[in-house]
Parts: structure tokens; C-alpha cells; sequence
């Protein structure tokens, strides 16, 4: 009898729950975002508005806009150091909201098994930082890539507090909404680049006529974030019931999916397959009757592809016919398939020599030189360096060590796992989560899919991956387990503490913005034949940010040209000679301050030997030459396809009488790239002279 009593009881709570969610499935759009806020207190809406925000805004995030006719250059980096700023600040005042609003008010913990493998990749991951070739890179990241151990951090944070937050299919739905919203902006950017219309970044810098960047200034970056635009937009296409909305939903999925074309990206081709594969099979499982409007759209993009396809087999350039960029994807011994597989090569060399912690996240560009394959420099030309490996497992083995790259995949292998049947499974069989909801889920679930595609082939910079970690969190929130926290009393002491630390790290990040702003301004008065303008403010950019050694290196080769000019002038007369010595002493300094806090950047060496020989020939002191061996000789030992660095010592072995010695280095660097001028120019030189008979 009580079995019998309790399986009605829990057969009455069925309907109900039923009952509750075709309410939800009728909701107007205001009416499902009221229903998505129910039970939060104050901090817990700061911390969501938060995420929302973040996954609204940092997507569009770039600076120095020119539009409206006016210009405000903010920084050096347009699009991707504005992105990591906001999700530095953001994903801190969100940790900060919720952390006060458990400790104040208690409530429920939600955790997951996944948690564990999680802290396991950080703990990794911190090791490898400390071992690293340099422990500041890998923390921070490298300049205009910012793939450093904070941002995994931040993934971390935005995985864990989603996971608290996205308790039910309307929240959810207001989290691909924001990206919805968002995207819709960033393909009609796109859409419009790819005509020849550019609003926002007057001479921003395209790659080829025709394609499309928007936001992300590369078609490569902006390739992954179109694996979200797309299939979450029709996710939430397919799970609308409002016709309006339904519309709505369709044209930023035609809008996204026709930048995939426009991109031209390969990466996100075969990301798009996947995705693509992974959906129809979501739809096809729940059943999903399309309607006219689905049809409609269906066609209209069906027609509006092909045309433009069609189109494009008219260009003569490779990269922007669909044809000939398609097929260079199974063409491996040419074009930038060659190059990739010579850097995954080099990446390869690197994990052999250290598979256990790696060289430290995000520092593939200071070992590239040091495993390039000699055939690189051919290929790429000499002067071309690898600052990411194109391919997201070498480049976390590299970094992170096998182990710490095995974390990482088997984490989001385990996500993905435990998420698939949030979609997967008919809403029949389990009526927890709506059709509509399992809809939703598929599209996050695709789209999660098609971004880990394409990272084999492209790039993982935080301004996109945070993405990534968002939507994980959101699919593996229906299977977290609750635990009641009781409130503490210390809440208000924990607050503080927890705001002084973040508005100190909310201070040291917006200084590293904005130095920045100093180091575009050194960029434009070097640029304007202004060296001590330069100096002057790659000296403050410096100052600000001490750990970026991008800016060190231009602070040296601005320094430089203010040397070499005083020693002319004191040459002329202009200038006294101890004038004169005072500006070389400086850039020396400067140059030697470069190499000890970065050892491993190849471009100090050759800059720096090159400076030192270039003074020899200028002054006819030979003691620079000497200098400028001594510098060269064990760096061309560690990285034997630096050709330019071979040619600046070359020019220091001539500056010395060794003509022999220089015409041996002159001959590898031609031999490895029959395209440097220079040297060939230099050692056509030394063999005509060697002919010249004396009378």
C-alpha cells in the first residue's frame, strides 16, 4: 500500500514538473527572462549579468575605432588585448559576486566530478609555469596571444561559476541568447569586409580582398567563433516555438553561416561538418518537425551559398576562390599546408626534448627557431618566425608537457561524454529537459564540437576559448550535485578582502593596458622618422609593463637608430663624440637588458649583432665586430635556421678580414632561402673581389 501510495506522489510531482515546463516552453521573451532570474539575491545577479555580459561583449571588444570620423588609438593590439583585459576584470568581479552571496547567504554548492581532472590540468599547468623557459610568458601569455596560465585560470573560474548559475534550460537560453545577439553584430561586420566596405577600422589591415576578420583582425580567429555563432543561433532556431523569434534566430544563423564562406578559413570548413553532422543527428533524435520558415531559410541559404560560390570560382587568387581553397586542404606539399606540417614538426622536435612539463604554456614562439626544419626558411621566408603551432594538442604538449596536454583533452573528452545525451537523448524517454531544452543543448554541444575541430588546424586565444569553457559549464550543469553551504559570518571581512584583491589585480591589468597606448605611440613616431619620440615612449610602455618583451625589443631598435643617428651627426660635426657615446652606451644597455630578460627571443640576438656590426662598418671600430661575433656565435649554435642572425654575423666575420669564414655563412644562408637578397648581394660581393686579380 505505501509503494503504492508513493509511486502516485511521484507520478503527481512527474506532472507537475511537466506541467511547469510547457509554461516555460509559452513564456514571452520577457516573461522566460523573469522566470530565468527566480531565486537569485543580489550578488547572484551581479555575478550572472556578469557572465552575460562577458559573453556579450568581449566578442565585440576592439579598439582604436575610426569611424564617425574620428580616431582613438588605445593600444598597439587592436583586437585581442582589449578582449583579455575585460574577461581579466570580468571573470573576477563574477568570482568576487558569487563568492560573497554563498559566504552571506549560504545556498547550494554545485560541484562535478570533473572538477578534480580540472584543478589536476591547473596544478600541471602552474608546475610547467614555474619550470618554464620563462615563467612570466607563460603566465601572462605572449604578447597579442595571451594563452597563458591566467587564462586558464579564468576558464576555469567561468566553467566553475556557470556551473552554479545555468540550474535550468531558461538561463541557458539567456546565455545563447547573449552570444546569439553578439554574433549577429560580428557576421554583419564580416558580411560587410567581404564586399569591400570597411565602417569601423579605416586601413585596417585585411589579409586578402574579400575575406572576412570582423572583430578578431584574422580570418583564422575569427573562424572559431563562428562555430558558436552558428550552431548555437540555430540551436536556438530549432528550439523556438515563436515564429518571430524562430525568424529572428534563422537570419543570424544565415548571417554566421555565410561568413564561414567569406572567412575562408579552412579550419572552420571541416569544423562546420562536424558541427553540422552533430545537430541534424540532435534534431533527427528529438524529433524536430520543421516548419515553412525552416524551409524557407533552409533554401534561402542553400541559393545565397551556391551563388556566392559560384562567384568566387571567377577569382584568380587562390585564398579567395572556394575551389582552390578547398582543394589546398588535401594539398600537403604546398602553400600554408607545407608550412603547418614543417611547424608541426618543429612543435613535434620540441616534445620529444621535454615531454613531461613542456617549455611552459604559450612560449612555442621563443622555441621555434630552435626546431624549425631548415626548410622553413625557404618556404616561409627567412624572416618568418612561428609565435602559435596551428594545431591546439602540439601546441598544449609543447607548453604543458604530454601529461598536462592528456589532462586537458581527457577533461573535455569527459564533458563532452557526460553532455551528449543532454541532447541525444528523445525527450520522450526523459522528460527532465523540454524538447526545446534538448534542442538548445544539442547546439551548444555542436558548437562546442566544430571549435574543438577546428583548433586542431587553427589558433586558441582567450578572446574565443572562454567561449568554450562558458558553454562546457552550461552542458554540464544539469548533472552537477548540490551541497547546502550555511552562511558564515565573516562575510563582510571575506568581501573586503576578496575587493582589495581584486581591484588590485583590476589596477595591474588595466596598467598593462595601458601600456599599450605608450607602445602605439612609440610605433607611430618611429614610424614618423622620430626616434627620440620613440625612445621615449617605448621607455614608458616599459615602465608600465615590464614583463612584455615585445616592448623591450622595439624600445632597443628605436634606441639603436637614435645611436646610429648621433654617431652620424657626430660624425658631421653636429654632435660631440661623447654625445655620440652616450646614445650607443644606452642602446647597448638597453639591448643587453632585452636579452637577460628574455634569453630565449631569437630576434634580440640578431637585432642586437646587427646593431653592433652596422656601428663597426659606420665608425671603423672593430671592437664591434668582436662584439658582435661573441654574440652570434653560440645563439647560431641553438638556432641554426636564424638566417638573419647568420647574415649579421657573416657581416661582423667580413667587418674582421675573414672573408672565407663570412662566405660559408653567406652560402647556408642562401642555400636554405634562395630569396634573401641581401645575402646573396653580399656574397656575390665577396666572390667577385676573391676573383680579382692583383696587378
Amino acid at each position: 500500500m505505501a509503494k503504492k501510495k508513493h509511486a502516485s506522489v511521484h507520478k503527481a510531482v512527474k506532472k507537475v514538473e511537466q506541467t511547469k515546463r510547457k509554461k516555460v516552453a509559452a513564456l514571452s521573451h520577457h516573461e522566460e527572462n523573469v522566470n530565468a532570474m527566480q531565486g537569485f539575491s543580489l550578488p547572484g545577479k551581479v555575478a550572472w549579468w556578469t557572465l552575460l555580459a562577458l559573453v556579450f561583449l568581449v566578442p565585440l571588444a576592439l579598439s582604436n575605432l575610426t569611424f564617425l570620423g574620428f580616431s582613438l588609438p588605445f593600444g598597439s593590439d587592436v583586437y585581442d588585448n582589449l578582449k583579455v583585459t575585460i574577461l581579466r576584470i570580468g571573470s573576477l568581479v563574477a568570482l568576487l559576486a558569487w563568492s560573497y552571496d554563498i559566504l552571506k547567504n549560504g545556498g547550494k554548492l554545485r560541484t562535478t566530478p570533473i572538477f578534480w581532472l580540472f584543478g589536476a590540468f591547473l596544478v600541471w599547468a602552474t608546475i610547467s609555469t614555474c619550470l618554464s623557459v620563462s615563467p612570466i610568458t607563460s603566465f601572462l601569455g605572449k604578447y597579442r596571444r595571451y594563452g597563458g596560465l591566467w587564462s586558464y585560470f579564468i576558464y576555469a573560474i567561468l566553467f566553475f561559476l556557470v556551473i552554479q548559475y545555468a540550474t535550468n534550460e531558461s538561463r541557458v537560453k539567456m546565455l545563447a541568447k547573449s552570444l546569439c545577439l553578439s554574433s549577429g553584430f560580428i557576421a554583419f561586420y564580416g558580411l560587410l569586409q567581404s564586399i569591400g566596405i570597411e565602417p569601423i577600422m579605416k586601413n585596417a589591415t585585411a589579409f586578402e580582398a574579400g575575406r572576412s576578420f570582423s572583430t578578431y583582425g584574422n580570418p583564422d580567429l575569427l573562424a572559431g567563433f563562428l562555430a558558436f555563432g552558428t550552431f548555437i543561433s540555430l540551436g536556438l532556431a530549432l528550439a523556438e516555438r515563436r515564429t518571430g523569434w524562430r525568424v529572428f534566430y534563422w537570419v543570424i544563423t544565415l548571417m554566421n553561416s555565410a561568413v564561414i564562406i567569406t572567412a575562408y578559413s579552412r579550419s572552420i570548413w571541416v569544423g562546420f561538418v562536424f558541427g553540422i553532422s552533430a545537430i541534424i543527428l540532435f534534431a533527427v533524435r528529438q524529433r524536430t518537425k520543421l516548419e515553412g520558415t525552416d524551409y524557407g531559410f533552409l533554401g534561402a541559404t542553400a541559393v545565397a551559398t551556391s551563388a556566392y560560390i559560384i562567384k568566387s570560382l571567377t577569382r584568380n587568387d587562390a585564398v579567395t576562390n572556394f575551389a582552390s581553397r578547398l582543394s589546398s586542404i588535401f594539398q600537403f606539399n604546398s602553400g600554408s599546408s607545407l608550412t603547418r606540417f614543417e611547424i608541426w614538426s618543429a612543435a613535434i622536435a620540441a616534445i620529444k626534448d621535454r615531454p613531461i612539463f613542456g617549455f611552459g604554456p604559450d612560449t612555442f614562439r621563443l622555441i621555434f627557431r630552435r626546431y624549425a626544419p631548415v626548410e622553413y626558411a625557404q618556404d616561409a621566408g627567412y624572416l618568418s618566425v612561428a609565435d602559435n603551432v596551428h594545431n591546439h594538442v602540439l601546441q598544449l604538449a609543447a607548453g604543458v608537457g604530454v601529461v598536462g596536454c592528456a589532462l586537458y583533452y581527457a577533461m573535455l573528452f569527459w564533458i563532452a561524454g557526460v553532455s551528449f545525451k543532454l541532447g541525444f537523448t528523445p525527450h520522450e524517454q526523459d522528460d527532465s529537459i523540454s524538447q526545446s531544452g534538448r534542442l538548445l543543448y544539442g547546439g551548444l554541444w555542436s558548437a562546442c564540437l566544430a571549435y574543438m575541430v577546428h583548433l586542431f588546424f587553427g589558433l586558441s586565444l582567450p578572446g574565443c576559448t572562454f567561449l568554450l569553457f562558458i558553454f562546457m559549464g552550461a552542458l554540464v550543469a544539469p548533472t552537477a550535485r548540490e551541497h547546502e553551504v550555511a552562511p558564515i559570518k565573516l562575510a563582510e571581512v571575506a568581501l573586503t578582502g576578496g575587493a582589495i584583491v581584486v581591484a588590485l589585480i583590476s589596477v595591474f591589468t588595466l596598467r598593462l593596458y595601458i601600456a599599450d597606448y605608450y607602445f602605439i605611440k612609440g610605433d607611430d613616431a618611429a614610424n614618423s622618422n622620430n626616434p627620440q619620440g620613440a625612445v621615449s615612449a617605448y621607455k614608458r610602455a616599459t615602465e608600465l609593463d615590464p614583463y612584455n618583451d615585445r616592448y623591450k625589443t622595439e624600445y632597443f631598435s628605436s634606441a639603436a637608430t637614435l645611436a646610429f643617428s648621433a654617431v652620424q651627426s657626430a660624425q658631421n660635426k653636429q654632435l660631440s663624440e661623447a654625445d655620440a657615446n652616450t646614445y650607443v652606451a644606452d642602446a647597448e644597455r638597453i639591448g643587453k637588458e632585452a636579452i637577460e630578460f628574455m634569453p630565449w627571443e631569437y630576434d634580440n640576438y640578431s637585432m642586437i649583432a646587427l646593431f653592433y656590426t652596422q656601428l663597426g662598418e659606420t665608425t671603423g671600430d672593430k671592437t664591434y665586430f668582436a662584439k658582435a661575433i661573441n654574440l652570434a656565435e653560440p645563439q647560431i649554435e641553438l638556432t641554426p635556421s636564424g638566417l638573419a642572425l647568420r647574415y649579421a654575423y657573416a657581416r661582423a666575420l667580413m667587418g674582421e678580414g675573414r672573408a672565407e669564414e663570412a662566405k660559408k655563412q653567406l652560402e647556408i644562408c642562401v642555400e636554405q632561402d634562395t630569396n634573401f637578397k641581401y645575402a646573396q648581394e653580399l656574397l656575390k660581393m665577396i666572390v667577385e673581389t676573391s676573383t680579382v686579380t692583383p696587378s
